[in-house]
């Protein structure tokens, strides 16, 4: 038997997909919210054809990830029940992960096997969890701002990571730019009238103000070989989804996360040559 536990104000209705091929054993039980408690028409007809028992839960109380909390909360009360072999949470957020580990590490207690993933199509497919990637766009003005509110917002944050300098940052960052010193300026006069002389000098200029950028937005918040990697890693990819894909696949998904989030705002300019 399995039930599938529904983060309907995470996934919404692509999260249902498949429920119509479940059968008369299995269980979903949906948690919704006021933020998110329609259903699109062709949901309705999947669950209309859908032999499993299914269950709702109004999420009606509580802050910023409140459905989270009490979904969580179900779960563990799942667990001690012990009626089911499988758990399968529908979501794109991987905080649950954190719940699965725990209940991964404490197996004496736990019986049933817990899974994360994005829809129910997707389990019954054994496809993996992949964390979905929201392309931002911080050009738009933030609800209820004027033009002006955006305008000085915007100057303050420009004086605060630009013209307020933090020497001791940029210090530790030539540590790290030293690799690309073999790219320093021709000085040769001769060079200037040689294109391709011009063109690796512009590129080495990029990718030496592309390092201390980077140095500067992350501080001391990773070790230099990881520095390096992000740098590396912001040049190579062609857009935040690839960028994304490609740390987490050399540093893990909990890290690789992590790193993107630090930069992932200021990665159009970045790639820019400006913070």
């Amino acid at each position: 038997m399995t039930v599938y536990l529904v983060d309907f104000e995470n996934v919404r209705s692509t999260g249902l997909a498949g429920v119509e091929t479940l059968s008369c054993e299995d269980r979903v039980v949906i948690f919704y919210s006021k933020n998110a408690d329609s259903l699109t028409f062709d949901a309705h007809k999947l669950l209309s054809k859908s032999s499993a028992e299914i269950e709702t839960f109004m999420i009606s109380k509580g802050g910023k990830n409140s459905l989270d909390f009490q979904l969580s909360t179900y779960l563990g009360y799942l667990v001690m029940e012990n009626n089911y072999e499988n758990i399968v949470i529908i979501s794109h957020d991987k905080g649950f992960l954190f719940a699965i580990s725990f209940w991964e590490e404490n197996k004496e207690k736990c019986s049933a096997n817990i899974f994360l993933r994005t829809s129910i199509e997707g389990y019954l497919n054994n496809e993996p969890f992949v964390e979905k990637v929201e392309e931002e766009n911080h050009e738009e003005e933030s609800e209820g701002n004027t033009a002006e509110d955006t305008y000085k917002e915007k100057k303050e944050e420009f004086s605060r990571l630009i013209i307020a300098p933090r020497k001791n940052i940029y210090d530790r960052s030539r540590s790290i730019v030293s690799r690309y010193s073999q790219y320093s300026p021709i000085k040769d006069k001769r060079s200037s009238k040689n294109d391709k002389g011009r063109r690796r000098t512009v590129e080495a200029d990029v990718k030496l103000n592309l390092a201390r950028n980077v140095q500067y937005l992350v501080g001391d918040r990773y070790e230099k070989e990881d520095v390096s990697l992000l740098i590396e890693m912001i040049d190579k990819s062609k857009n935040k989804q690839e960028l994304y894909e490609m740390l987490v696949s050399k540093r893990g998904q909990e890290l690789g996360h992590d790193m993107y989030v630090a930069i992932k705002s200021r990665y159009k300019n970045l790639k820019k040559n400006r913070i």
